[in-house]
């Protein structure tokens, strides 16, 4: 039997971000990832390279030492928030 699955990336998406959207913002991003035939994450991470594109001076201090994730998105497009309690 062959290989069964989804096939793994260079760089495992291992973590899990939970959002609060209105049903219309849900919908949204299901129309766009159907439309452009990707997942709702890949939606989602092309969504925040936009952003990061479109305002370079606030983001020009995260760039680092980049890797080649997928679908040409770099590790270093990758920003995490901790909400300090």
């Amino acid at each position: 039997m062959g290989n069964v699955g989804r096939p793994k990336l260079e760089i495992a998406r291992n973590r899990v971000v939970t959002v609060r959207l209105t049903d219309f913002e849900f919908q949204k991003i299901e129309k766009i990832s159907k439309k452009l035939g990707i997942s709702k994450t890949e939606a989602v991470v092309r969504g925040i390279n936009l952003l990061e594109r479109d305002k370079p001076k606030k983001f020009k201090n995260l760039s680092g030492n980049n890797k080649k994730i997928s679908s040409g998105v770099e590790e270093s497009d990758v920003v995490m928030f901790d909400k300090k309690n």
